[in-house]
């Protein structure tokens, strides 16, 4: 747990240096490295399934990321938006309480 927490904080730290999009969330926080968005903290709702995080794919290059209290946002170079985490009260714009996986919003 402890080897994939500090290689996160590497990618958060080098990520940040590059120029590429970092973010907060309510317990989270979204690094972007090009196709994936690694996402640590401790919500399982936003795809933390350890302490460790977790890293989402997405079919192209993320450009921009933006975490809320319990859920999550991407936007692609394709200005497609993706979703997920906790949307209970129609944080994601779709009629699911809880999205593990990001999902295009059309």
């Amino acid at each position: 747990a402890t080897v994939g927490l500090r290689r996160l904080r590497e990618k958060a730290v080098s990520t940040a240096a590059s120029g590429r999009a970092i973010c907060g969330g309510g317990q989270h926080s979204l690094v972007v490295d090009r196709c994936f968005v690694a996402v640590l903290g401790s919500e399982r709702e936003v795809g933390c399934e350890s302490a460790d995080g977790a890293t989402l794919g997405f079919p192209c290059g993320v450009t921009l990321v933006a975490g809320g209290s319990r859920h999550c946002a991407a936007v692609t170079e394709h200005q497609d938006l993706f979703m997920w985490g906790y949307g209970g009260d129609g944080q994601l714009g779709q009629e699911v309480a809880v999205q593990l996986q990001p999902i295009l919003l059309r």
